[in-house]
């Protein structure tokens, strides 16, 4: 595989991305497609900060969440909560 950075609005369902340990997986949705992040826009993202980083995302986009039964379930980021 060739490491090489492309930009998000470049990206196709079925295109691999790398999702870390040296493993890839193919896209297989997009929740919306913003071509040009504006600024009356940029402030309805969420930011999601650990103790290492920060992640800023669209309300929508799914990120996997733990839940009470210990399984990771994907949930929109507006409703991802500390705890």
């Amino acid at each position: 595989r060739v490491e090489k950075k492309i930009r998000m609005k470049d990206l196709n369902i079925g295109d691999e991305v790398h999702v870390g340990n040296n493993m890839y997986e193919p896209i297989y949705s997009f929740g919306h497609r913003a071509h040009r992040l504006s600024p009356e826009n940029y402030s309805d993202m969420i930011r999601i900060r650990t103790k290492t980083s920060t992640l800023t995302l669209t309300p929508n986009h799914l990120v996997f969440a733990q839940s009470q039964d210990d399984i990771a379930v994907p949930t929109p980021a507006s409703q991802i909560r500390v705890g």
